[in-house]
């Protein structure tokens, strides 16, 4: 004998079936977490094997294969690569430097330090201080408080913004400081220096020597340490952070303007600078924003009209944790969030 459920029981499944989106939601949420672990394994094989962050594209071609075609951009519920991208940047996970020529390019945030207390430098000056591209223009813009890396003269389809930006450089010269980097020479030297304290036998010394003279020196100097210990890359990552901090140190302590620009993303503790500023600036920014939907910039930036959930979260506690008390104490939240979840 077949039993047929009693549909209008209130207690049966029709009202299992009100909440049936909630497994769904947290099934996309599990995804999401999954694919982000597949992102920085992506992430992490290919600085190792390569010597230098991926594109966009070798980043989502290097997790198909990592998950044999599994990876699905339609089963996270993202519009495009690039969101899913956002996603992991507002989350910490990785930088993105969108303001080279071509595909953007993916990497780690610039880790100082290896223990839990390890601090990220900012990734606008990370990539100023370790990018070697020849004919490079690498300043600090005082008024904008944020590093600018472009092309020293003008190419072929570049985007309109680094027009502007050099014309800024060159009527207001005094609104910019240079940025000293590290050069591929410096790098290949710190990378011939760990190497030197690696005890190396004698065949992976003759396989480097040979590397070193090579057309791609730094690619096949990693190649060669990589295949002697896999766990290299991390020691030099590491070494060229630590000296990249050093060299952001001693470029802001010798340019006395410099003495409020912090190295790392912003601080909980405000500077005395932005608390000086906060009241009027709070205000004023948010008059700005209201009025450039759609429209350029100084530097020919053209606002998002969306930002993911994610993003949004972590642009908000930013501005809380760079409030003043006053501003503190002004900040409207209704009062439920304030008590603990049960």
């Amino acid at each position: 004998m077949t039993v047929t459920p009693n549909h209008s029981d209130s207690d049966g499944p029709r009202a299992a079936e009100v909440d049936s989106t909630q497994p769904v939601v947290a099934a996309v949420d599990d995804l999401r977490r999954d694919a982000f672990k597949v992102l920085e394994r992506a992430l992490r094989e290919f600085l190792r094997e390569e010597g230098r962050p991926p594109t966009a594209s070798e980043l989502r071609l290097r997790m198909g294969v990592l998950t044999h075609g599994g990876f699905k951009l339609n089963a996270l519920r993202y519009r495009g690569f690039r969101e899913l991208l956002a996603d992991a940047e507002a989350q910490d996970l990785v930088v993105i430097d969108s303001a080279r020529q071509g595909d953007i390019t993916v990497d780690f945030p610039g880790l100082v330090g290896g223990d839990q207390g390890a601090q990220y430098m900012r990734p606008d000056l990370w990539r100023a201080l370790v990018d070697w591209s020849p004919r490079t223009t690498r300043v600090w813009d005082l008024e904008d408080e944020r590093a600018l890396v472009l092309p020293s003269e003008p190419v072929l389809l570049e985007p309109a913004r680094f027009a502007r930006i050099r014309e800024l450089i060159a009527s207001k010269p005094k609104r910019f400081v240079s940025i000293p980097h590290l050069t591929v020479i410096d790098q290949l030297q710190l990378l011939k220096d760990l190497a030197t304290k690696s005890h190396l036998d004698l065949g992976t010394r003759t396989a480097l020597d040979g590397a070193f003279h090579s057309d791609r020196p730094m690619k096949a100097a990693l190649d060669v340490l990589r295949g002697y210990n896999v766990d290299f890359a991390t020691s030099w990552t590491n070494v060229l952070r630590a000296e990249a901090l050093k060299r952001a140190e001693r470029w802001k302590a010798g340019v006395p303007a410099l003495a409020d620009v912090d190295l790392f993303p912003t601080s909980a503790v405000p500077s005395e600078k932005e608390i000086r500023n906060a009241h009027a600036s709070s205000r004023a920014k948010a008059s700005q924003v209201a009025s450039s939907v759609l429209r350029e910039d100084a530097y020919g930036h053209v606002p998002r009209p969306y930002v993911t959930e994610a993003a949004l979260r972590s642009l908000i506690h930013a501005a809380i944790d760079r409030m003043p008390a006053q501003e503190l104490r002004a900040l409207v939240i209704p009062v439920g969030y304030l008590f603990p979840e049960k």
